[in-house]
């Protein structure tokens, strides 16, 4: 089993790049996991 470590960037976290990314680029940021009560990420 795969699991990927960056995904797209979502929510406040686009907003917050979308003035410095170039047309077609595809910003990304770390996964979050919940394993249990833990996160990870």
């Amino acid at each position: 089993m795969r699991i990927p470590i960056m995904e797209p960037a979502t929510g406040v976290y686009l907003d917050a790049i979308r003035k410095y990314i170039k047309f077609r680029q595809v910003p990304l940021m770390s996964a979050d996991y919940i394993i249990g009560e833990r996160s990870i990420g």
